[in-house]
């Protein structure tokens, strides 16, 4: 039976995490404990007090390793952790803290090499990758074009642990690459959410993570698996799915009112023994 993990890193888009993220942080682990009987918490020394009353079975701080890096890849801990678990050599998925598992994965998914949430389109455009296309060091192997794919990877992990380990390695490498500094700093720039927002935007994150990953996978003849069907721009069959399986990614719309109530109404139902 694989293990599952969330990771939080203290330098990565939220510094300090509010009483929402920890809240989607504990429902998350309610649903994993729920079908799976544990998971566990990787962070840093900063967060680790700000979680210890969730119902995780472990909580470590292997994530030290990086509490001296500014980047504008607030993925950089998420990179890290993959690394961490690769090199443990044993099945594990880990999860966005923004993931819900109403119900067990089909059994299959949990027996994948590499297991992803799902396809990324028109990400040439959505990460901004012409703005580091033609700069960036030719080692990485990048070649964007305006029809290229990503990989979400709300739930990421499996059993290729020498694929993972070595895609998790190279993105790191990436992200702390002194000759990618201003280029991510014109990439986060040009896909923030909101300009008035101090934190990075996604860019370089989604580049590092997501885009690398099919990169990487592409150029080493790797298989990918895809827990839902279709990509981003199939949202009826892929919610569709989605919803047969009982996986919930809140994504974007995490901080909708009805979305903020119905986490808070989740956790009361797992508080009363009704789920």
């Amino acid at each position: 039976m694989p293990k599952f993990y969330l990771s939080y890193w203290s330098g990565g888009y939220r510094k300090t995490p509010d009483d929402f993220l920890i809240d989607m942080h504990k429902l998350c682990a309610l649903f994993l404990n729920k079908h799976y009987g544990e998971c566990y918490l990787i962070t840093d020394s900063v967060s680790k007090d700000k979680f210890k009353n969730l119902p995780f079975k472990e909580i470590t701080t292997e994530l030290d390793e990086i509490k001296n890096v500014n980047t504008e890849n607030w993925a950089l801990g998420k990179l890290l952790t993959y690394k961490i678990l690769a090199e443990r050599k044993i099945p594990f998925f880990h999860i966005d803290y923004d993931v819900f598992l109403l119900k067990k994965l089909p059994e299959h998914f949990l027996e994948s090499g590499v297991l992803v949430q799902s396809i990324e389109k028109d990400v040439y455009g959505v990460y901004a990758l012409d703005v580091i296309e033609k700069n960036i060091p030719t080692e990485y192997e990048f070649n964007p074009n305006k029809d290229d794919i990503a990989y979400n990877v709300g739930i990421f992990g499996g059993t290729n642990h020498s694929f993972i380990n070595e895609y998790a390695e190279q993105g790191i490498k990436l992200t702390l690459d002194p000759r990618m500094k201003d280029l991510f700093l014109k990439q986060s720039t040009a896909t923030k959410w909101d300009v008035n927002n101090p934190s990075p935007g996604f860019g370089p994150a989604c580049t590092c993570e997501q885009y690398l990953l099919k990169v990487m996978s592409e150029n080493k003849n790797v298989p990918i698996t895809c827990l839902l069907p279709g990509s981003n721009h199939d949202k009826i069959v892929r919610e569709r799915y989605s919803n047969e399986i009982g996986y919930v990614h809140l994504m974007s719309g995490k901080s909708k009112p009805h979305i903020v109530s119905e986490v808070y109404n989740k956790i009361r139902q797992f508080e009363q023994g009704i789920l």
